[in-house]
């Protein structure tokens, strides 16, 4: 999981969030990590040219048994 919370939304910290958000937020870093690259330059992780986000949401629909 991310060790730096600084993306948080302002006025809500990673302890307040829901167990589910805390799951997508976990599913999400293991497909970045599997289908990105990572940058060796750059603490970035860049999806392959053409990625729809429409196409992550129904994989982690298929992956997960209550999506958020």
């Amino acid at each position: 999981m991310c060790d730096d919370y600084l993306d948080a939304p302002s006025g809500k910290s990673p302890r307040s969030w829901d167990r589910s958000t805390l799951l997508l937020i976990a599913w999400l870093e293991e497909y970045f990590t599997f289908h990105g690259e990572r940058m060796p330059n750059r603490y970035e992780i860049l999806l392959p040219y053409g990625t729809v986000q429409r196409e992550i949401y129904e994989q982690y629909k298929k992956d997960v048994e209550n999506p958020v």
